[in-house]
């Protein structure tokens, strides 16, 4: 009985990894990728420039591409962006330590290897032709989607102005908005996020803090503030 509930754990966890994103491979594996039936050896070969192992050879069957990403390579895992067709990809991992993981997916048409884009942050491939990307901002975490041009062989992003988050926080001192005054002590709701590009006001940990957030309240006060404003006036669960 011991040992069942050692190989259901076991089994469990596998399932769990698999859900969070795909099998890391460090070693060579057979795949066929571009759907001619034929199985493509693909294997990486990370670098080591005095310790640093962000650089790496991709190669599959005879092709080869050279790769740089922001951290320490683990492997790669294969990947299907669209399983309405016959392509599959190679998704280059490298896990941060401090942050959200990175992948570089590529893409083989059975001569070469090309680049389709590459996600900064927790990457989901939905296997419709979307890839889900969640970044961890200042306290929420930002949710974004990218879809496959096959016109343009890559990743396109969805343009978003606003975001909807939900996020409750406490009001410590009274603080004027737009729409009238948050007063201390009373709970509010944050439900919108406009991330403003060229922001030349940075906090700690490089947060932007001309982003603006839509506040919400019981007593009805509502309105946009930045995060200039909120940061030591709202009891906001910040995160480097």
């Amino acid at each position: 009985m011991r040992y069942l509930l050692t190989i259901i754990i076991f089994l469990n966890a596998i399932a769990s990894f698999a859900q969070d994103g795909p099998e890391v491979n460090s070693e060579p594996v057979f795949e066929d990728l571009n759907g001619d039936g034929k199985s493509e050896r693909i294997e990486i070969n990370i670098l080591d420039d005095n310790g640093d192992y962000s650089s790496f050879i991709l190669k599959i069957g005879k092709a080869m591409v050279n790769g740089k990403h922001s951290y320490n390579v683990t492997g790669f895992g294969i990947v299907d962006i669209d399983k309405n067709d016959s392509q599959k990809e190679v998704a280059v991992y490298t896990p941060n330590a401090n942050g959200p993981d990175e992948y570089m997916i590529y893409k083989f048409d059975g001569n070469a290897i090309m680049l389709l884009g590459r996600t900064g942050s927790t990457t989901s491939f939905n296997g419709d032709g979307t890839v889900d990307v969640e970044t961890y901002m200042a306290f929420y975490e930002k949710k974004d989607r990218y879809f496959y041009d096959k016109a343009k062989d890559e990743l396109v992003w969805e343009e978003r102005k606003e975001y909807d988050i939900e996020v409750e926080s406490k009001v410590l001192e009274d603080l004027a908005i737009s729409g009238g005054t948050l007063k201390a002590d009373q709970m509010i709701k944050i439900t919108k996020a406009v991330i403003k590009d060229n922001c030349e006001k940075t906090g700690a940990y490089s947060w932007e803090l001309c982003d603006e957030f839509y506040i919400t309240s019981d007593s009805g006060v509502e309105g946009w503030l930045t995060l200039e404003d909120m940061i030591g006036k709202i009891d906001l669960p910040l995160r480097p």
